[in-house]
């Protein structure tokens, strides 16, 4: 115990200090003694209007326990069990609710672009290209729907302090608001690459992206023709159809001036090997007045007995300029396939 000096009559002697007793000093002298410790702090205040809204703070910030004194009522103020929420275990349940949704937007999105669709393939965008269009949509929404989520949900917690008691500390930083734009953006792809395969294939239904003529359709030798397998396949209940509809189609272009069809041929399916083949002949002529481009041409469907589609291949002898009158030859067959397929 310390030791104090106790004034007599007799005198001033030094005697110990007891548990019963009070004594006053400043605390910088008062912490040099051994053992000691802040227990409790008393404050009062001139305005005592301010005073609950202080005891909240020090119990907050301080972790502390504070009574109150206050209109003749004292509080116990003091940090009591709390809840902890990190959110993870919500995820996986959000994405997939999430990618169900987005999911379901595109899916009508591409039945209701069907027409845009087929205009962006005439016009020359291969498959691949329509793919990205919706990819790249589904991005932006993604991108959008993630920065506003995550404003909304940081504004909630600000919302819920005002109209309640319940203190909310939220976690914010750079890297949280990133990783939420990105998740949010990965997910809507996820979402939307199921919708854009199937726009890639509104036009051209198969597993061919584009129409190809290139080094491997040429011919080996002079006088064959090149082969071109378009970007189609047609069921086997669908074929008789398909031939009438081309024949059509074809039969139409033979008042063309610029660009027409003569010689007009289609045979009967035969069996050729292993293989079910139908052949529509035709002579195109095409290009401008001036330059015209000709090309003798079979549009040769087949198949084998086993199998449930045909394939397409576009046979060309070009009769001079040769890449360009089979380049045009081949877009002619094209947009026809393209008009059949929309």
């Amino acid at each position: 115990m310390p030791y104090r000096l106790q004034a007599t009559p007799g005198g001033v002697y030094v005697t110990q200090c007891w548990g019963d007793e009070v004594i006053i000093m400043n605390v910088k002298t008062a912490l040099t003694l051994p053992n000691t410790a802040i227990s409790r702090v008393y404050i009062q205040l001139k305005n005592s209007s301010d005073l609950l809204k202080i005891a909240d703070t020090i119990v907050l910030t301080r972790d502390c326990v504070v009574w109150a004194s206050f209109e003749g009522v004292l509080f116990k103020k003091y940090v009591g069990s709390y809840l902890e929420e990190k959110g993870m275990g919500l995820i996986p349940f959000l994405a997939v609710l999430s990618v169900l949704i987005l999911g379901s937007i595109m899916f009508r999105s591409v039945e209701e672009r069907k027409h845009e669709i087929f205009i962006l393939s005439s016009i020359g965008l291969n498959p691949k290209h329509i793919a990205a269009l919706f990819l790249a949509e589904a991005l932006i929404i993604g991108f959008i729907s993630g920065g506003l989520g995550y404003l909304l949900g940081f504004s909630g917690y600000r919302i819920i302090g005002i109209i309640s008691p319940l203190e909310i500390k939220e976690k914010v930083s750079l890297e949280w608001s990133l990783i939420a734009l990105l998740f949010s953006s990965l997910t809507s792809i996820l979402a939307a690459l199921i919708p854009a395969l199937k726009a890639s294939t509104i036009v051209t239904p198969s597993y061919l992206r584009k129409l190809r003529v290139g080094e491997e359709e040429k011919p080996r030798k002079e006088g064959e023709p090149w082969v071109i397998e378009l970007p189609i396949k047609i069921k086997r209940g669908e074929i008789d159809f398909f031939c009438i509809y081309i024949e059509r189609k074809l039969k139409e272009k033979r008042e063309g001036l610029v660009e027409r069809v003569e010689k007009l041929e289609v045979s009967k399916e035969k069996r050729e090997n292993d293989y079910l083949r139908r052949k529509i002949i035709f002579e195109y002529i095409g290009g401008e007045m001036k330059r015209q481009l000709r090309s003798f041409n079979e549009l040769v469907m087949e198949r084998r007995e086993s199998d449930i589609e045909y394939k397409i291949y576009l046979l060309c002898v070009p009769d001079r300029n040769f890449e360009e009158a089979v380049l045009s030859t081949s877009i002619f067959i094209r947009r026809l396939i393209l008009e059949w397929n929309a």
